[in-house]
């Protein structure tokens, strides 16, 4: 199955990075089109644990598909990224667990791991359709993904947590970041 993880409703990310899915009825709609194109192919998809919108009637037509869209909110992402053939988001984290794990992500927006060899990226309806056609001929580039993680830790993430608890590791991690992107300066940060 292809695994799908919706977005918040009102995220910033799906406004600011994505030119063609505009909020997850769109996203649904799509889907919907590739369960009517391609009899083999099954769809899970799972609602943000945070968003308020209500999709109860998307939930019912995905019952009329006869399981080729199901809708799985009880089971942890990380349970269903494992278990997915390929992981279809418009900029989820999400897609970063699912490289963790080396499997194949479908990009239908802008994220930082859009690197191209590393996922497919779908700017169009159309586009969509031809990557998950062509899905079964497409490998993992495992080197490449690696590498991209590990740059990821060693130098992009900023440790610890600052939406909960930023302690001092945060903070000297946030300045040694800053200080290595800003221009010299004679201030202190």
């Amino acid at each position: 199955y292809f695994f799908v993880p919706f977005q918040v409703v009102e995220d910033s990310n799906i406004f600011l990075h994505s030119d063609w899915i505009t909020n997850m009825r769109q996203l649904y709609a799509e889907i919907e089109k590739h369960v009517l194109a391609h009899l083999d192919r099954h769809f899970v998809i799972k609602l943000h644990p945070a968003c308020p919108e209500v999709y109860d009637d998307l939930i019912l037509k995905a019952a009329q598909t006869k399981g080729r869209i199901q809708f799985m909110n009880d089971l942890p992402s990380t349970v269903l990224v494992e278990h997915a053939e390929a992981v279809i988001t418009v900029n989820s984290t999400v897609g970063i667990e699912a490289l963790m794990r080396h499997k194949k992500v479908i990009l239908l927006g802008d994220a930082l791991y859009g690197v191209n060899e590393m996922v497919q990226m779908a700017s169009s309806a159309e586009k969509l359709h031809l990557i998950i056609e062509t899905l079964d001929g497409w490998d993992v580039d495992r080197v490449l993904i690696d590498q991209f993680l590990c740059y990821l830790k060693s130098e992009y993430v900023v440790v610890g947590n600052a939406m909960n608890s930023p302690d001092k590791r945060h903070w000297a991690s946030l300045r040694n970041r800053l200080l290595k992107i800003l221009p010299s300066t004679d201030q202190v940060i």
